[in-house]
């Protein structure tokens, strides 16, 4: 008898247990239908390229690097020692890490050489126009360039590239010839070490238009009419404003049109005179390549240019954006605006607001639009924008990038990881001692002591 009471009491306390570590919720109880697809497999190393989604990728079995995007589709073949992502669809890759070796080639997206081997450094301007610069080593008190105050170079030849559809060298400068320089769409405004200014166009030939500084647009008013300055060209009229916009779209304009009672109206358009944003009372706050931050009164609100539409009212203190997913304002269907001290996230076709939580809280991390905090001592709490809340204990949210549907979570007590999806599912158990890499797309790396690395869609 005694041994069945101890039976009995044994099992009462497993259930007991259990109930710990299955998620509170009721909903979170009903099984996803979680599916696992590998779309690279076993290869020796993959790095994600932040907020896009390309991939740099190492051969298990030539040790060479190349390129793919997350989809699995092969851009650069395995064929180079070092490859890095430089921007704007470009690659960069070197025999040599020391920039003063003078070894780095830039690369197209399709695999092809833009450039030999002979560059120290890149800079990309935008998505039309880089420099590759053949550099020396400097002084502290006597440099040209330096990218953390700890190194510091000369210029010696500054070559440019346009990188329109087919990337190529347009021209090159000496040292004298260039000391800074800025787009302005297709042209490009150089500085030599005398002070002129010389705007070239995209071929690279000089235009007759003098100004005083880089940053002065090329395009302008005259007469009320946006026009190309160079090419004297009227792109739109009946306009008191211009400002000239560069982003990944190419070169757009906010524009200004002043009524007779002094109303203004200001709007979003491209040089072919398509309305990104049509004139509206709004002020303009800043633009990305998808969004416009919007202000009335004081308060902001957020312009998608796609959908053609306020996604958020003008209600908010401030428009929150993440650095961790591929689109900066919208993931996992919300976006985000801060409005009474609370960080509020909106579902952007419904316009409920599905979570909200203090802007400010030491107990709070967010991934995405998924909330994560501490609710005492050893227990945790998740929110979803799904409308699912559920909880565990003695396990944290790791560094988790991307939209908030995956999140890495780790076991306090062995250090073990895994993933959970934002439903309180587990994807991948907790038993890697690697924590897996949620990449800015959404997508999973994981990394295995004895079969590879690979790349994970998971879907449910």
């Amino acid at each position: 008898m005694k041994g069945k009471k101890k039976q009995y009491a044994v099992r009462l306390l497993a259930l007991f247990a259990l109930c710990f570590l299955i998620p509170w919720h009721p909903s979170a109880l009903a099984a996803d239908d979680i599916s696992i697809r590998y779309i690279l497999q076993g290869m020796e190393d993959i790095k994600p390229v932040n907020q896009t989604h390309y991939l740099v990728v190492q051969s298990p079995d030539s040790h060479l690097w190349g390129a793919f995007d997350t989809s699995g589709r092969q851009l650069i073949d395995f064929r180079f020692e070092n490859l890095a992502y430089g921007g704007y669809g470009c690659f960069i890759t070197s025999n040599s890490t020391d920039p003063l070796d003078n070894w780095r080639a830039l690369v197209s997206r399709d695999g092809s050489f833009v450039s030999e081997a002979r560059y120290g450094l890149f800079k990309f301007y935008n998505y039309k126009w880089a420099a590759g610069w053949v550099v020396s080593a400097a002084k502290k008190t006597d440099y040209d360039y330096t990218p953390d105050k700890k190194k510091y170079y000369y210029i010696d030849r500054c070559d440019l590239f346009y990188l329109g559809d087919t990337p190529r060298l347009a021209g090159s400068l000496s040292r004298e010839e260039f000391v800074q320089a800025a787009v302005h769409g297709d042209y490009l405004s150089v500085e030599d070490r005398t002070g002129n200014i010389t705007v070239y166009d995209r071929d690279f030939q000089p235009a007759e238009l003098q100004v005083s500084s880089v940053s002065d647009a090329v395009y302008g008013l005259r007469n009320y009419t946006l026009i190309d300055r160079v090419t004297g060209e009227a792109l739109m009229d009946g306009l008191t404003g211009v400002k000239e916009i560069n982003n990944g779209r190419g070169l757009i304009f906010q524009v200004t049109q002043t009524g007779f009672n002094g109303a203004k109206k200001t709007g979003i358009c491209t040089a072919d005179g398509e309305w990104l944003m049509p004139l509206s009372g709004y002020g303009v706050k800043t633009v990305s390549r998808d969004y416009a931050v919007v202000t009335q009164n004081k308060l902001q609100g957020l312009y998608s240019f796609d959908r053609g539409r306020l996604i958020l009212p003008c209600e908010y203190s401030s428009i929150s954006t993440s650095s961790q997913t591929v689109d900066p304002y919208v993931f996992n269907g919300c976006a985000c605006g801060v409005k009474d001290g609370m960080k509020c996230f909106v579902n952007i076709e419904t316009g409920e607001t599905v979570i909200s939580v203090p802007d400010k809280s030491k107990s709070i991390s967010i991934a995405g639009a998924t909330v994560y905090r501490q609710t005492s001592k050893n227990h945790y709490e998740v929110i979803s924008p799904s409308g699912k809340t559920w909880r565990f204990q003695d396990k944290k949210m790791g560094t988790t990038r991307g939209d908030g549907r995956l999140l890495v979570i780790r076991d306090v007590i062995y250090n073990l990881k895994g993933v959970y999806n934002m439903n309180g599912k587990v994807v991948l158990d907790i038993k890697y001692r690697t924590a897996p890499l949620i990449t800015d797309d959404g997508y999973v790396i994981l990394r295995t002591q004895r079969e590879g690395v690979h790349l994970l869609e998971i879907t449910w």
